[in-house]
């Protein structure tokens, strides 16, 4: 017999021979849906060395039986080598500093003794913006009207824009 809804179920078998009950066995089982690992709150963007926002358990795990015991993990670089964080909660939040982006899964586990995972969200690091101006490094006098050539080379970020200031202006 094969049990393919969840539920509870009894199923009794016996064995007949020459009109007589020989044996009989009954076995109770239940099926339990199937673990699901749940979501957890969608990918972020921070500068470097900054303080990623809490991450939320969208979705929570279900299916199986059972208390559900969760690990956070992390994969620095987003290299797919996981390494345990050792917190048995529903969301987690990150300590402030990160330099390199990095990637966040939540496991959980329950009676069934199946791990199971949420989806994998990534912290994107952005590097701190930088500006250099080159330019006509020359003395102007008051009052005159000259046009100074500058070019901005932005690293980290983009470029919107330049302004002129300084006490003669």
């Amino acid at each position: 017999y094969t049990i393919t809804a969840t539920g509870n179920y009894t199923v009794q078998g016996n064995l007949t021979c020459c009109g007589l009950t020989d044996v009989s066995a009954t076995v109770t089982a239940t099926l339990y849906a199937a673990l699901l690992g749940g979501t957890i709150s969608a990918d972020q963007s921070i500068c470097d060395s900054g303080d990623p926002a809490i991450f939320l358990s969208t979705v929570d795990p279900s299916g199986g039986s059972g208390t559900w015991t969760y690990d956070w993990e992390f994969s620095t670089g987003c290299t797919g080598t996981w390494t345990s964080l050792s917190n048995n909660s529903l969301f987690y939040d990150a300590p402030a500093g990160l330099t390199t982006t990095t990637c966040y899964r939540r496991s959980a586990v329950n009676t069934c003794g199946t791990l199971v995972y949420s989806n994998t969200i990534t912290v994107t690091v952005m590097p701190i913006p930088t500006v250099s101006f080159t330019g006509l490094n020359s003395p102007y006098c008051n009052n005159q009207t000259t046009a100074v050539p500058l070019t901005g080379t932005p690293a980290g970020g983009t470029f919107s824009g330049a302004g002129i200031s300084g006490s003669d202006f």
